[in-house]
């Protein structure tokens, strides 16, 4: 019962510091739960992917409403996304549990990197591609803050529908949500301004997660009882994070995930070769 009320209590901290730092917590959530709590690989990733699914409904409702997403473009993403997610599904139910401590061991210290510079990340303006221009992908939103339309066009489509491939096979496989690939991809490569790419791929982690989680659900990998725990804890953090009005510096947070992230990530490649 203490591990379980633990595990609440983290969830709930994380989902607090994530709304507002405005990071995925959900990425840190599965190498918490291993390290530290002693939750089984395969148990840890599929309640990873169940929390990105509840985190992204809640959030994407927003941007909707707002009209901030680019749903054309998403919807496009979403087939790449949604293949490699059955393919990561498929991989997860037959790869070794070392191998996948030593993936993971090596992709998060990338996104404790992300996590740090993100901040930072500024789109660039690009010409809009043929594809795009074919499927009318760019778009355009009413940016509150500026108090005008923003308009941009999409570009390196190709690129973004591979980096979507990639996004969809780790969000499976690692538990993790794949916005960590596909937002800076949207924003460097493709052009997209930040608020566009952040909504989109929102968006489009929801729809990726909930393929792998339904493939996790029906094969028996996904723990109910612990799941259940997390996702609650994750939304009252995150709902109550989202509307305190204490002002929190967010590069403290960032450097703190940033540092657990870290340590998990040699945790998990020294367990992986049996030190």
């Amino acid at each position: 019962m203490l591990k379980e009320i633990l595990v609440l209590l983290t969830a709930l901290a994380f989902g607090f510091v994530s709304a507002i730092a405005g990071i995925g917590g959900g990425s840190l959530l599965v190498p918490t739960l291993i390290v530290f709590y002693g939750v089984d690989v395969k148990t840890a990733i599929p309640i990873g992917v169940a929390v990105a699914v509840a985190t992204s409904l809640a959030a994407t409702r927003v941007y909707l409403e707002k009209g901030v997403v680019n749903v054309k473009l998403g919807l496009l993403l979403e087939i790449p996304s949604t293949a490699g997610a059955v393919l990561g599904s498929i991989i997860y139910q037959v790869i070794e549990v070392k191998i996948l401590k030593l993936i993971m061991g090596f992709v998060f210290p990338v996104i404790a990197i992300y996590m740090l510079l993100s901040s930072r990340l500024k789109h660039r303006s690009r010409e809009e591609d043929s594809i795009a221009r074919k499927l009318e992908l760019s778009g355009e939103y009413y940016d509150e803050s500026l108090g005008k339309k923003v308009k941009y066009k999409v570009s390196h489509s190709p690129l973004l529908i591979a980096g979507s491939f990639l996004a969809g096979t780790l969000s499976a496989l690692l538990g993790i949500g794949g916005g960590v690939i596909k937002m800076p991809l949207m924003c460097i490569v493709g052009g997209i301004p930040i608020k566009a790419a952040t909504a989109t791929s929102s968006f489009m982690v929801g729809i990726t997660a909930a393929t792998s989680a339904l493939v996790y659900f029906k094969e028996g990998f996904m723990e109910p009882s612990l799941t259940s725990i997390v996702i609650i804890g994750f939304i009252l953090g995150a709902t109550m994070g989202a509307k305190t009005q204490v002002k929190v510096k967010s590069l403290w947070i960032r450097l703190i995930f940033a540092g657990i992230l870290l340590y998990a990530s040699i945790r998990l490649i020294l367990s992986s070769i049996g030190v």
